[in-house]
């Protein structure tokens, strides 16, 4: 039978809950495995297929999509889509049903497909939202950690008390004095698993099912996918350049009664945005008012580069405002280190312990301790000035060559500090084709929407310059200035793979 006649004989069952693409997709991928589509068959263009099937135009893109992302078939310019190699037949499908329980099998898992792509040999990735290990003094973490292990301290091979060391909880509260010029108590300090892990520990503290929460939009998408696991409402009010829109923030507060307010005040992920003192303290204001908590995010406020530093929330607010504060280590000190802090108002630590005590017991005591070295040592002050003036000039390259070559319609804000560029492109291109035509490229980029509680925009695109070397990145940059006016060019939307 040839092609026509196999595809002429598909039935999709439209009553299914199994969505369409995926129906398309498998049935093309098990006719090419068992040797009904031979390799080097043409596959009809979108819109014919898409016709014969009575099914939607990008229903059979998607469809299209994910098989060349699988490496079965490709396209070859104005010639059409081919197929290019084997597929080992599709393992049965997944329903796809509403609520959180279904949240991990979405196709959309941000980070695994981050992690994936951006980890392919030859790609470069423009999705490192931390700094590459040769701009930091490794080495004197490295040697503190073999004087941890060559002492033998009786807590480095032993369970400890959840809330950490409270050698590292003092060493934490001088850093934050410091660097941040923020005081906590050592005793309201508890240490975790990275920044992630405090974000997870106060969300289920604080939150359960059907509460509110307010993010500014966009946001981290590794909050949103948290806060939907947990059946939780997410709201998100409008960023400007210099924070949230103060009152549609007010307006949101007022009329859905949030349980909690989650911010990335200093160098925002995704943006780069820094919100000002003044917006601030009417953030501030407002959680008074209203009697909502505040979650702040500050991981990375050490990388500035530009401009003086601002006091946080948290560094703001009094002893009886429900902040929850904390930040990670792997951002601006030890890349990789799954070390991180939380500060909850003093009434609330209990619960969060508690939450520690579930989630995993206790941090690593050996790391805590050699991380407790490292930062009594001062070592890590040349380490962060290194850091700071590689990805100070870096930050200048980047943005130049942004500006240089991306096309007439795109637009980007140079941040103040952090590793986020965010992308505006032309709104004729959507960021979904535009992350396949960097991929096929060798770059990989995180596609804007998934930083979004709703559906989001369609040409926004998260640019992570972690990775240091200027002149790999400059090259990058020429290649998405490529795809971008290539695309802008079309007159569809689709994919070049599916000319």
């Amino acid at each position: 039978m040839d092609i026509n006649g196999i595809l002429g004989s598909v039935r999709l069952d439209k009553a299914s809950e199994v969505p369409m693409y995926a129906q398309v997709r498998d049935t093309l991928l098990t006719a090419i495995s068992n040797g009904q589509i031979a390799v080097g068959t043409r596959l009809p263009p979108v819109r014919k297929l898409a016709s014969s099937l009575d099914v939607n135009l990008m229903t059979v893109a998607r469809a299209y999509k994910e098989m060349t992302e699988q490496g079965v078939i490709a396209g070859r310019g104005a010639l059409g889509t081919f197929v290019t190699g084997q597929a080992k037949p599709p393992e049965e499908a997944l329903p796809v049903k509403a609520g959180r329980e279904s949240y991990s099998v979405r196709d959309d898992d941000t980070f695994a497909r981050m992690l994936q792509f951006s980890g392919r040999p030859g790609v470069i990735p423009f999705t490192r939202a931390y700094p590459d290990a040769s701009t930091v003094d490794v080495a004197s973490f490295e040697a503190n950690l073999m004087q941890v292990i060559s002492s033998h301290p009786e807590h480095a091979y032993s369970y400890i008390q959840p809330d950490g060391l409270y050698g590292l909880k003092v060493a934490f509260s001088t850093l934050m004095k410091t660097q941040r010029n923020l005081l906590l108590d050592p005793e309201s300090i508890l240490v975790s698993s990275g920044g992630q892990q405090a974000l997870s520990l106060v969300a289920q503290s604080v939150l359960k099912a059907g509460d509110t929460v307010i993010v500014e939009r966009p946001t981290y998408f590794g909050a949103l996918d948290l806060f939907r696991t947990l059946g939780v409402k997410v709201l998100g009010v409008r960023m400007e350049k210099d924070g949230m829109d103060i009152e549609e923030l007010e307006h949101v507060v007022s009329t859905s009664k949030p349980k909690l307010l989650f911010l990335i005040p200093t160098f925002h992920n995704p943006t780069g945005i820094t919100t000002s003192l003044e917006k601030r303290r009417a953030i501030l204001e407002i959680s008074r008012r209203y009697g909502v908590a505040i979650l702040e995010d500050d991981c990375c406020s050490e990388l500035r580069y530009v401009g003086s530093s601002l006091p946080s929330i948290k560094a703001l607010s009094e002893p009886l405002d429900e902040i929850y504060y904390f930040s990670s280590m792997g951002k601006a000190y030890i890349p990789g280190l799954r070390l991180g802090m939380v500060a909850p108002p003093r009434s609330r630590l209990g619960d969060i312990v508690k939450q520690k005590s579930v989630a995993d017991l206790h941090t690593s005591p050996l790391l805590q301790n050699a991380f407790q070295l490292y930062l009594e040592s001062g070592a890590y002050k040349a380490s962060l000035s290194n850091t700071c003036d590689t990805y100070r000039n870096l930050l200048d390259k980047i943005c130049d060559e942004l500006a240089a070559v991306m096309p007439a319609g795109a637009s980007f804000m140079k941040p103040d500090g952090g590793l986020n560029i965010w992308l505006n492109l032309p709104v004729e291109v959507d960021s979904i084709d535009f992350f396949y035509a960097c991929l096929q490229r060798n770059v990989s980029v995180l596609v804007g929407r998934h930083f979004y509680p709703d559906s989001g925009e369609t040409n926004t695109i998260r640019l992570s310059f972690g990775h240091s070397d200027q002149q790999t990145m400059v090259t990058a940059v020429a290649a998405m200035g490529d795809a971008a006016r290539e695309l802008q060019g079309r007159t569809s939307l689709r994919f070049p793979v599916l000319v």
